[in-house]
């Protein structure tokens, strides 16, 4: 019976597409457009260069070369150049340092007095980053990715995962679909 059932099923799906279709179904619809991944924010795209403060356990040196390695940004060296700075610590001590790299006034430093206190530091912090855009003080992108220990070959693991996940931040890829769709 089911056996039955399914060939007469099969008949007429057959027979339905091989039947002249309705004068108002003739018209074709416009085949959906394929999904756009999502865009970064501006700012992000927007980061070419950037500049590595020191960083503990010499984490900035693996992500230096992971960077360059991978193409994702262009390390620099003067950070007049940078669009942005990476580094471990935010904070005071933070806002000092990228004021005297970028040669802001003493008044505008002593003006932009943080009322967060001193910067984040020591072992608790480790793994985690930030991409900092000079000139608004800015968190554009953060990633925490701590390093199993203080290895070679774990901080470079440790700074692969992190461009890794910038990478995809910058640019997302098109998710592909297996299986049925």
């Amino acid at each position: 019976m089911a056996r039955s059932f399914y060939l007469l099923f099969l008949a007429a799906a057959l027979m339905a597409q091989t039947a002249a279709p309705p004068k108002e179904a003739a018209v074709k619809a416009p085949p959906p457009k394929a999904a756009e991944p999502a865009k970064p924010p501006s700012a992000l795209a927007a980061v070419k260069r950037v500049y590595l403060l020191p960083m503990s356990s010499g984490l900035d040196q693996h992500l230096a070369s992971e960077f360059t390695r991978q193409g994702a940004l262009e390390v620099v060296i003067d950070p007049k150049k940078a669009d942005a700075v990476l580094t471990d610590r935010l904070g005071e001590s933070f806002e000092i340092k990228v004021s005297e790299l970028f040669a802001a006034k003493k008044e505008e430093i002593k003006k932009s007095e943080s009322i967060r206190g001193p910067g984040i530091s020591g072992k608790r912090n480790t793994g985690t980053v930030f991409l900092v855009d000079p000139k608004s003080m800015a968190v554009l992108w953060s990633a925490y990715q701590p390093p199993k220990d203080s290895s070679r070959d774990s901080l470079v693991l440790c700074a692969r995962k992190i461009v890794d996940q910038f990478a995809e931040a910058k640019e997302p890829r098109k998710k592909k679909l297996w299986g049925v769709f």
